[in-house]
């Protein structure tokens, strides 16, 4: 039940979910048991049943528990590409009684070796093809899932405390370094429990799976619907990126209910008509900002689709607040708290705010995780004693936000740095770090801004380099590709005001810049202009890179 304090920014969900919560494993092993022989995962040519499924968990499971003594709390990596085994491998390390470690293929080696060397995981599961594109894993205490065709296994009794630690996800951090946000059963299991009674999906719902399992979105958009019985379609990487692939892939699996970030859903609203969309029941939009046209578009393909916006940040187990309904007089809305959390909304002194005046966004309640892995200081900065109520914990989100009468959240922006780009969280300072290592620069600022329903990121650079090509390399060593900045724009000196803060009125746009012009091929003429249009560049360069000049997979 949601309830709020009369003129104050407090509101919370206390309803008991009944009966008492189920953990991750006990909702699968019930869901197998209720529907063992209806599909459970599609994966290009290959299909599974939830028993097929549930035998792969096993096998897997038996093997880290029986034969390798995996201990609870105790790390596995998962290396591997998008598939069924990825699948069966996460749940078989949680119901061997370890927590997971996602470890993405197609990170820079620099990033996955930091990780592994932080988290210290027992063994990390791969195959050879995983194996072939980052050949250093195999430094490391690896299980290679593709020589257990012949394993032999029984099934066992399992046994996961509401304390044990179910995964480690990293996220970026301010200081150059993906830091591991811990999560517990405890916390994870309150948000799927949650999400069964809010949606209330079963068998007769299909899916389609787009997130990286390398980010907690991918635990809600696959394994809450395993959870309830859905059919769920798991693209292959290109395909997950592909706008007019996932609206293929709508119709032909006649979709009911689409998990995706608000820029990639605008992407995909492009190849989207009356058709195509009328499987549709549910769209969730989560991880950024949701705009006008993607309500605006989806209204005059399909009113009867239902537009739900979800918010929630990986330090309190993906799901925070859900605004059912959402429309243009809404559009802002984050909704109210989810079950068994509840919000405050704080000023600079940590008092609680009137109604409608914004303020920082503070969470406490059963989805809290840990806090970071190995950093003490930045847990104790984040997660601090409840003030509110003794004896709880809660979180300090850095989100701005205003609380109605009702307990509604309307989003503003961030305190800090820290940004959302195509639903991927960044921290500025992070890139920031990593180009401050390199010679030749000796300043830096970056930043984001948004055009045309996208948001884009260009560094400010100072010094003798000036070349953005080799920038750009150095940084692809070290940071992910959604990381690389779209724009470099050298300048003598960073622009300060009077008081010492930065002048961003008078930084060069990099959208109005303009490229050095050299002499453009008769047969290329047509390519220019396309690329004219979709970057908003006014020249280009015949030597310039598509990716390298504001383009990316959705445009």
């Amino acid at each position: 039940m949601v309830s709020c304090l009369s003129n104050l920014s407090i509101c919370s969900n206390s309803q008991l979910i009944k009966p008492k919560k189920l953990n991750w494993i006990d909702l699968f092993e019930k869901q197998v048991l209720k529907t063992p022989d209806n599909v459970a995962l599609h994966f290009q040519e290959e299909s599974i049943t939830y028993k097929q499924l549930s035998n792969r968990v096993n096998k897997i499971a038996f093997i880290l528990k029986s034969e390798l003594h995996v201990n609870p709390n105790d790390i596995i990596g998962v290396f591997l590409e998008r598939g069924i085994e990825l699948i069966a491998s996460i749940l078989g390390i949680l119901k061997a009684g370890a927590a997971y470690l996602p470890l993405d293929v197609n990170n820079p080696e620099e990033r996955i070796k930091y990780i592994i060397e932080d988290a210290q995981p027992e063994i990390i599961l791969s195959s050879n093809s995983a194996l072939n594109q980052k050949e250093f894993i195999q430094n490391y205490r690896v299980l290679n899932l593709d020589m257990l065709e012949r394993v032999t296994y029984t099934d066992f009794s399992y046994s996961i405390q509401p304390e044990d630690l179910a995964y480690i996800i990293y996220t970026s951090g301010t200081t150059g370094k993906p830091k591991g946000v811990m999560v517990q059963h405890k916390a994870i299991s309150n948000t799927l429990n949650w999400r069964l009674e809010e949606y209330r999906f079963n068998d007769r719902d299909r899916v389609i799976q787009l997130f990286s399992h390398a980010f907690d979105g991918f635990i809600v958009s696959i394994f809450f619907f395993l959870l309830s019985g859905a059919e769920v379609f798991l693209l292959n990487d290109k395909e997950a990126k592909d706008p007019e692939r996932i609206a293929y892939h709508i119709e032909c699996y006649k979709i009911t209910h689409l998990l995706i970030v608000p820029t990639l859903y605008s992407a995909v609203l492009k190849f989207l008509n009356e058709k195509n969309t009328s499987s549709l029941i549910k769209v969730t939009l989560a991880g950024e900002k949701v705009r006008p046209y993607q309500v605006l578009r989806t209204r005059e393909l399909n009113n009867n689709i239902e537009i739900i916006n979800e918010y929630g940040p990986t330090e309190n187990s993906v799901a925070t607040t859900i605004q059912r309904n959402l429309d243009i007089s809404n559009i802002n809305s984050i909704g109210h708290p989810i079950l068994n959390n509840t919000l405050y909304v704080v000023d600079d002194y940590g008092k609680i705010v009137p109604e409608g005046t914004p303020g920082e966004l503070w969470i406490s309640g059963s989805g809290l995780a840990n806090g970071y892995l190995n950093l003490e200081a930045q847990t104790n900065e984040k997660f601090i004693d409840n003030p509110f109520e003794v004896g709880t914990r809660l979180y300090k989100t850095g989100d701005i936000v205003t609380m109605n009468s009702k307990g509604e959240i309307n989003y503003i922006g961030r305190k800090d740095n820290q940004v959302k780009v195509r639903g991927l969280r960044i921290e500025l300072m992070d890139i920031d770090a990593n180009l401050m290592q390199i010679e030749d620069i000796v300043d830096s600022l970056t930043v984001t801004f948004d055009y045309e329903d996208d948001t884009f990121i260009c560094s400010y650079l100072v010094g003798d380099l000036k070349d953005s090509s080799k920038v750009r390399e150095i940084l692809k060593k070290s940071l992910p590709n959604y990381m690389i900045p779209n724009y470099f724009i050298f300048l003598d000196e960073i622009p300060y005001t009077l008081n010492g803060k930065v002048n961003r009125e008078i930084l060069p746009n990099p959208i109005l810049s303009t490229f050095s012009i050299v002499n453009q091929n008769k047969e290329n003429k047509d390519l220019y202009s396309i690329w004219k249009k979709i970057l908003r560049c006014s020249d280009i360069n015949d030597n310039d890179n598509f990716f390298e000049i504001g383009g990316h997979s959705l445009n």
